[in-house]
């Protein structure tokens, strides 16, 4: 037993040197530097799965999760506060959950965290560490084993010094994160003065409409940018102009765009007439009709923005994401 207790604490040393020296980086991506640490901990410690995850206002999100027997990284399904909430007030309090036998744990009793998770994943043992920024509950890191085990003091050891880690490349994440905001505010208010500047000394706002939009789009990043003219007296919306990034398929062509019935947006028709911006992604349309419109124009995401003078709706200006199901800024 000693001599396996050195080997593991040699094993262990091991991988934190490589982490500290090799592995981790914070110039690299944050989400693959946790898989680097999520695979470290099923090194070190010779278990099943390793997970963090990001505590958020309604759920938990997993950032990753790593089977040691298949190899494989997956996210996972974020698991609801409101079913976890003993298993969170219990980490909040700064406690690390240690469990040998989770069946004989503290969450005995509570039937989502038990059969919802534990059982269904096949988990036999665990141990939770709470990751604190600050005063703010920032996460979770979850070490799972298929079998029961007794967790030493070397291994919670090893555990909060990946902990520790993590907590770095959070914090800097987030730094990361206030710059690029700072820097996409200080591009979109630099195009809003060129275009306050156009609209001022156009004669034809039609013909100026095109250089807007491209303005626009370039500042937020977007696949593309449009605007429907609302055809008040023929019930329906009509595209008139549209900028389209290089490599983007344009839209202005699609004859069903030019007569789009207020019937065929549905609810959202109710939310430009109140002037109210909005945003979805193409996987929570339930409308087949209307995933379909988004679906043959690869739009995975899609913002709105209601153009009004006084009570009446002229029309709105649209923002495609042909990448990725893109949450928009309030920038």
């Amino acid at each position: 037993l000693e001599i396996e207790r050195k080997n593991s604490l040699a094993l262990q040393n091991e991988i934190l040197y490589d982490l500290a020296n090799n592995s981790i980086s914070f110039e690299n991506d944050f989400f693959n530097n946790c898989k680097k640490l999520t695979e470290a901990l099923t090194k070190g410690l010779n278990i099943e799965y390793a997970s963090i995850w990001d505590v958020k206002d309604d759920q938990i999100d997993c950032l990753d999760c790593y089977s040691s027997s298949t190899g494989l990284h997956q996210n996972g399904s974020p698991l609801l506060k409101k079913h976890w909430q003993p298993y969170l007030d219990a980490l909040k309090a700064n406690l690390e959950l240690v469990s040998s036998n989770v069946l004989l744990g503290p969450f005995k009793n509570e039937e989502e965290i038990i059969n919802g998770y534990y059982l269904k994943n096949d988990i036999k043992s665990a141990v939770d560490i709470p990751l604190k920024l600050g005063e703010q509950f920032k996460g979770i890191i979850c070490c799972e084993h298929t079998d029961t085990k007794e967790w030493n003091e070397q291994e919670l050891a090893f555990i909060r010094h990946i902990g520790n880690i993590s907590l770095a490349l959070w914090e800097q994440e987030l730094r990361k994160a206030a710059e690029r905001r700072l820097y996409e505010r200080s591009e979109i208010l630099k195009v809003t003065a060129e275009v306050s500047q156009i609209l001022q000394k156009t004669t034809n706002l039609e013909n100026s409409l095109k250089l807007i939009l491209q303005k626009i789009g370039d500042a937020c990043k977007s696949s593309r940018v449009y605007y429907f003219t609302n055809e008040i007296d023929k019930g329906y919306f009509r595209q008139i102009q549209e900028w389209a990034q290089d490599g983007v398929k344009p839209e202005i062509g699609n004859p069903l765009l030019q007569s789009l019935e207020y019937a065929k947006i549905g609810k959202y028709y109710h939310e430009l007439l109140e002037g109210r911006p909005f945003q979805f992604v193409i996987s929570d349309i339930k409308d087949p009709e209307h995933y379909q419109r988004l679906f043959l124009q690869n739009i995975k995401s899609q913002l709105v923005i209601p153009v009004k003078s006084k009570e009446n709706l002229l029309g709105y200006i649209g923002f495609d994401d042909c990448n990725a199901e893109r949450i928009w800024s309030e920038n």
